[in-house]
């Protein structure tokens, strides 16, 4: 059911001007709390607010509080109504002074008085909570506690308090000062009832129109609020603006955001602005589980309330100095995740309405936004950052060039080198007389098929350049640049040679030992038939039936043998390898040039991983500096061309009681069990191509140096070879 309550027309010819002022032009279009419909009808306001009347016979004064009621042309609607209410009230209760109360944000505030008392000093505000019980009633007649909530000092009066009321909801009161003490009959109260509800209507109109005021006014806010932390980037920053510019805005008494560490299990505080900003630490840490915010997370859900005192999850270490009555708190996401929420607090109870929640629920999504944002930036700062100091550091060049081959951008790398084009030079100039085939070969190509493409380029002074070109696409997907990433593989290049030189002069040692070993064992056979010959022709000088001729022939035939003989002697002597040098030298030395040759075969690197792990105490060895190092370039070689595509191989040096062991260890294909007695022997080779010279001549050099070998394999599992060197007794 609708309830239609008429604001009747009133003459009033108050003060010394009038003006004809329809009554507020949107309160016949609003819908009133509770059904309420209030219609209009013409009335003459008061040009002033200050006026002449008469209560009890004597001049009365119409005082008007500060308050947002007033505002939009609401006053004189008021305050007519109220002249009207106090002739009428006069009449049945003749009254010295009548003050009107309106609840807002949980106060009962001061809105209106008249009357002649000039020692009636009402109080501004009055805290609803301390007279709600009170005010379910209909009236009240000289209640203490109403007394001491409406007046700063009690006047010599008696009081008489009417609630305001719309279907049992209070909407305000009026505060009536007499001089008898006699409570009115019921009478006198239905006789103002429609009064009352008239009073409550507007006032409940008022209520409506401020609110969409402030809401609008909010909304206007909130879009600065908006718009001002989105061009903010930097997260601490964005923190302070959001909390001061909320607190100063919407007038809270504190705002302050909590960052959620879980793996911390507190709540830190990011920002605060308001009147507590002196008392809370700006290092505040709240535990998981405590306090108001705790719940917000725990639920993800907004957690308002008007009266902490009665929250039991309410939180105040400092009571004495923080003085909060009603707190609301919002949870803050980032990709559907709770990551903190913003709390607000204020001094006084019943503060906050779903207007405010509904506002700092929607600051609180956009500050998510702003927050993800500000982490997204940060995190792209980073990653920039960082990506430059790679790129700058980095050994090789970068460049990227257009369709017409002109450098646009190229890194520190390209210019430490000085032959960089400058930005818009052609980029052909590092390649001399093949810079045709870069351009053809490489960035056409690119620029044409999009795939990327690498190859090895000589350029000028004998360098050489490893070239791997990409596509780099424009807005529009199209490919407009390419990529070029440079290596200067030179040193690599002549390292590489070094290596494969090595090699082939291994390979010829090699050979060349084994052909002296060949020629020892031929040397030793022919030796023998050559003295049994020289024997035979001394037995046939002295038998006496050889005559001259045969003599001579005899002799001819020892001298060749002797010639044969001595050959062979000078040859043995040239293919016999040189007698070792032995000298103290530690094996780390001896093992890192080793693997320096090797890594100049990118190739190599690339698809293997060596790891060398030398213990510190491993003292000096006696050895053959150059002997060794073909020794171990041997075995790592051999382990190399045991891995097929990639692997890993371990070098290993441990200092024992006696002796240091050397293990080489390889993840490769390993050697069948039936040839591991037969590896040492030479020519013997499970390879395709191999010679089976090798470890024949590793066996040697470890025999030479007194050292011991042996080799453990197992097939597709790999291969250990252990080398015993013993230490001399006083290194023990």
């Amino acid at each position: 059911m609708t309830l239609e309550v008429t604001l009747f027309k009133i003459k009033a010819g108050w003060g010394t001007g009038q003006t004809k002022v329809p009554a507020y032009p949107s309160l016949s279009r609003s819908r009133l709390n509770k059904g309420i419909r209030l219609r209009q009808t013409d009335a003459q306001f008061p040009k002033r607010r200050t006026v002449a009347t008469s209560i009890k016979g004597n001049p009365s004064r119409i005082k008007i509080g500060d308050n947002d009621y007033f505002r939009g042309g609401l006053g004189p609607a008021i305050s007519d109504l109220m002249e009207g209410f106090l002739d009428h009230f006069n009449e049945r209760l003749p009254s010295h002074q009548v003050a009107l109360y309106g609840l807002q944000r949980g106060h009962l505030s001061f809105l209106m008085s008249h009357g002649n008392c000039e020692s009636c000093q009402f109080v501004g505000k009055v805290s609803y909570l301390q007279v709600q019980k009170q005010l379910e009633q209909d009236a009240l007649f000289d209640n203490e506690l109403i007394v001491r909530s409406f007046f700063k000092a009690r006047p010599n009066f008696h009081t008489l308090v009417l609630p305001m009321k719309i279907e049992k909801e209070v909407k305000g009161a009026i505060v009536v000062l007499r001089e008898e003490a006699e409570v009115p009959s019921r009478q006198v109260f239905e006789s103002l009832r429609s009064w009352l509800l008239s009073i409550a209507a507007l006032i409940s109109s008022a209520e409506l129109v401020n609110r969409e005021r402030m809401r609008s006014s909010r909304l206007s806010v909130i879009n600065r609020i908006i718009r001002s932390i989105d061009v903010l980037v930097e997260e601490k920053q964005l923190y302070k603006h959001i909390v001061a510019s909320i607190q100063r805005h919407f007038q809270y008494d504190h705002v302050a955001i909590y960052s959620l560490d879980r793996e911390g299990g507190v709540f830190v505080l990011k920002a605060l602005a308001g009147k507590f900003g002196k008392v809370i630490p700006r290092n505040q840490t709240i535990p998981l589980g405590q306090g108001i915010v705790s719940w917000v997370v725990t639920h993800d859900k907004t957690l308002l309330s008007n009266n902490v005192h009665k929250n039991p999850f309410f939180l105040n270490w400092t009571p004495d100095l923080i003085t909060t009555e009603a707190e609301l708190c919002v949870p803050i996401h980032v990709d559907k995740q709770v990551i903190g929420v913003l709390n607000i607090e204020h001094g006084e109870s019943l503060y906050f309405d779903q207007d405010d929640t509904n506002a700092i629920e929607l600051l609180a999504d956009r500050i998510g936004v702003a927050i993800n944002n500000s982490r997204l930036y940060s995190e792209l700062n980073r990653s920039y950052t960082q990506l430059q100091e790679i790129v700058s550091s980095m050994g090789q060049g970068l460049m990227i060039v257009d369709r017409d081959l002109r450098v646009r951008w190229a890194n520190e790398a390209v210019q430490r080198w000085g032959v960089s084009p400058l930005n818009g030079g052609s980029f052909l100039d590092l390649f001399g007389s093949n810079s045709s085939k870069v351009k053809d070969d490489l960035v056409k190509a690119t620029l044409n098929d999009g795939v990327m493409r690498r190859e090895l380029i000589k350029g000028e002074n004998d360098r050489y350049f490893l070239l791997i070109t990409a596509p780099v696409l424009d807005g529009a997907r199209l490919r407009a640049k390419v990529l070029i990433v440079i290596d200067d593989v030179t040193a690599g290049m002549r390292s590489q040679a070094q290596l494969e030189k090595s090699k082939q002069e291994i390979e010829t040692l090699q050979r060349l030992n084994a052909l002296g070993e060949l020629a020892s064992f031929i040397a030793h056979e022919i030796r023998n038939p050559l003295n049994a010959m020289t024997q035979a022709a001394d037995l046939l000088e002295t038998d006496a039936n050889v005559s001259g001729v045969q003599t001579k022939l005899l002799k001819v035939l020892k001298e060749e043998t002797k010639s044969l003989n001595d050959i062979l002697s000078s040859h043995l002597q040239r293919a016999r390898p040189p007698e070792p040098q032995f000298v103290l030298w530690d094996l780390r030395s001896i093992i890192e040039q080793v693997m320096s040759l090797l890594e100049s075969d990118r190739s190599l690197m690339e698809r293997i991983d060596f790891k060398v792990d030398i213990q510190e105490s491993v003292p000096p060895v006696s050895l053959d500096a150059n002997a060794t190092k073909q020794l171990f370039l041997n075995l790592l070689l051999n382990s190399t061309e045991a891995i097929n595509g990639g692997g890993k191989i371990t070098v290993t040096v441990r200092r024992g009681d006696k002796s240091v062991l050397v293990q080489i260890s390889d993840s490769g294909c390993g050697i069948p069990k039936g040839s591991l007695p037969y590896l040492f022997k030479p020519f013997f080779t499970t390879k395709d191509k191999g010679t089976g010279l090798g470890l024949a001549v590793v066996k040697r050099i470890v025999d030479e140096h007194g050292w011991d070998i042996r080799i453990e394999s197992k097939e597709s599992k790999g291969t250990d070879v252990v080398i015993t060197v013993p230490l001399e007794t006083e290194e023990c």
